[in-house]
């Protein structure tokens, strides 16, 4: 959703003047992800304790998580996020690995239309921020 006024921004670390131009195209150097309107920061273990006591001004709520890009997530009932959130497409494409699902025809079309979505039995905190 474009124009969200909870918008998630990424903080790279480390960052010098030697590896910016790579770092900022590299999601490997993201160590946070944060939404300053709703005080929330996901922030990778690796890191944990040194970005609570950066930001400590900030106020954040902070969710300790193992890694930002591992598909380490699910929700169960998308239906029940909050308005911000509703207009993620949220599409099981598990059929598409596993032999032993029926075919979904009607999913695999909307995916094949190259449609943005999430899988919500396994998504990664920085799919779902991009897709915000």
């Amino acid at each position: 959703m474009q124009g969200s006024p909870d918008e998630f921004e990424y903080v790279y670390f480390p960052v010098n003047e030697d590896n910016l131009p790579a770092a900022l195209y590299n999601k490997d150097y993201i160590v946070a992800i944060i939404s300053e309107k709703a005080s929330l920061a996901f922030v990778c273990d690796r890191i944990y304790e040194k970005f609570c006591k950066d930001t400590k001004d900030y106020k954040f709520s902070y969710i300790r998580i193992e890694s930002l890009l591992e598909e380490n997530l699910m929700c169960e009932h998308p239906q029940q996020l909050p308005e911000e959130y509703k207009g993620i497409i949220w599409i099981d494409d598990d059929f598409m690995n596993d032999d032993t699902m029926e075919f979904d025809y009607e999913a695999f079309e909307v995916i094949d239309s190259g449609v943005d979505y999430l899988n919500p039995k396994h998504f990664s905190i920085y799919e779902f921020a991009r897709r915000r």
